[in-house]
C-alpha cells in the first residue's frame, strides 16, 4: 500500500510505502509516481520517502526497487530522504541497495520536514 501527497508551500512530495508490495502494486506505483512527479520541478522539491512501516520484499523485487530509487536520482530532487525502515529484515534488504545508500540521506522519524 502507498500514498503520495505534494506539498507545494513546503515543496516536499511525500511517499509513504507500507506492508508488503506486490508487482501489480509496484507498476501502479511507477504510474502513479510519473503522474506526481512530472507535475513539478523535481530540482526545486524533497522528496520525503516513509517506508517505515515497509515489509521485506521478495528477492526478485530488489532490482526494481534499486531502479526506483535510481529513477528518484535521475529526477534530480533538491534531497531525497528516507525515513528509516522499521522491520529489520527490510532494513537489511535496503542496505544492500548502493544507490540508496550513496544518494540518499537516512532518516529517524522525528526528523521528518
Amino acid at each position: 500500500m502507498y500514498s503520495m501527497k505534494i506539498d507545494e508551500m513546503k515543496k516536499v512530495f511525500s511517499i509513504v510505502v507500507s506492508g508488503f508490495i506486490t508487482e501489480d502494486e509496484a507498476a501502479a506505483y511507477m504510474i502513479d509516481y510519473k503522474k506526481h512527479s512530472e507535475s513539478i520541478h523535481c530540482p526545486s522539491y524533497t522528496l520525503l520517502l516513509d517506508g517505515r512501516e515497509m515489509k521485506a520484499s521478495k528477492q526478485g523485487m530488489l532490482d526494481g526497487l534499486k531502479a526506483l530509487i535510481q529513477s528518484y536520482v535521475d529526477d534530480q530532487y533538491k534531497e531525497i530522504l528516507f525515513v528509516q525502515v522499521e522491520s529489520p529484515t527490510a532494513r537489511s534488504q535496503m542496505r544492500r541497495i548502493d544507490v540508496l545508500m550513496n544518494n540518499v540521506r537516512i532518516i529517524e522519524p522525528t526528523e521528518i520536514p
